[in-house]
């Protein structure tokens, strides 16, 4: 999977692909601390929450008219 996420498939990319992977252990290998947009990731899957969406799709109506009233 690492291979994967961090490119090593395509010749010539040093480029991660930035995929978010949902697998915490991922975050703890050295290639995934040591860039900078994994770094973020894993800090955030460990601290953040998940947002409920129970009601959403009842009020996805009344949301997507405000939103886009003129």
């Amino acid at each position: 999977m690492e291979w994967y996420l961090m490119g090593d498939d395509c010749e010539d990319s040093s480029i991660p692909r930035y995929v978010l992977p949902a697998l915490p252990e991922v975050y703890e290998l050295e290639r995934f601390k040591a860039a900078p947009y994994y770094a973020t990731f894993g800090e955030a899957m460990t601290t953040s929450s998940p947002v409920p969406n129970s009601g959403l799709y009842e009020e996805r109506y009344r949301i997507v008219n405000e939103l886009f009233s003129e």
